[in-house]
């Protein structure tokens, strides 16, 4: 019977374990999960035209006649100054098209 030895020289195994590619794949891994991290889809931003039929169908579902009389962009949100009833009412629309919100309520400076 024969016995091997097999020898493994410590400073060759490091070298081969510290082979660029991993570090390589740890710096690519990492920019992807920073670039997800921030990533924001965009988005679609309605046209103003559509903001406003947006509020007169939604004024009329609720059995109300709404005439507007001014739309402008304020950040994210349209505001639409209604008028219903005689009364000009301040709304705000987000620019998606998705949420009305009667009111905001300023919180800081």
């Amino acid at each position: 019977m024969s016995s091997e030895v097999i020898v493994i020289n410590k400073k060759d195994l490091v070298k081969k374990m510290s082979h660029p590619f991993w570090a390589i794949s740890t710096i690519i891994l990492v920019i992807l999960l920073i670039a997800l991290y921030f990533y924001n889809p965009q988005t679609s931003v309605i046209s103003e035209e559509k903001a406003k039929q947006i509020i007169l169908d939604f004024a009329a579902k609720q059995g109300a006649t709404a005439t507007i009389i001014s739309i402008e962009t304020d950040g994210e949100l349209y505001l639409i100054v209604i008028e219903i009833d005689g009364q000009q009412v301040p709304v705000y629309l987000t620019r998606d098209g998705k949420n009305l919100i009667p009111s905001v309520i300023p919180i800081g400076p």
